[in-house]
């Protein structure tokens, strides 16, 4: 199947709806370095493709957005748990400097 970007939904006056905050960051992102990217709604932001959407279109890649979430992406329920017990310990610095490791594109 051939999803060139002649292919994709023509633009129409829908709202921008995303699925998260996350998400929405996304296309700020993509707008702000994505030369000539401009989020619209069905087109290049929550395209349907049978009875599911996929979260962007930049040029001819589709793009299936998913953040990643320390407790549920560690490789076990024993990882997360260390992972708490070692995030309380820390102080306030300590702990500032591991949260802006991994939360880096809130501060784009």
């Amino acid at each position: 199947m051939d999803l060139s970007p002649a292919q994709l939904p023509k633009p129409n006056n829908e709202p921008l709806r995303f699925d998260s905050r996350s998400e929405a960051v996304i296309a700020n992102l993509f707008e702000r370095f994505i030369p000539g990217w401009r989020a619209q709604m069905g087109v290049t932001c929550q395209i349907a493709i049978g009875n599911k959407r996929i979260d962007f279109a930049v040029e001819d890649c589709l793009v299936e957005f998913h953040p990643i979430f320390i407790k549920r992406d560690l490789k076990s329920w024993q990882a997360s748990e260390k992972f708490s017990k070692l995030y309380y310990r820390l102080k306030g610095h300590e702990r500032e400097v591991l949260v802006d490791m991994l939360i880096v594109v809130s501060n784009w």
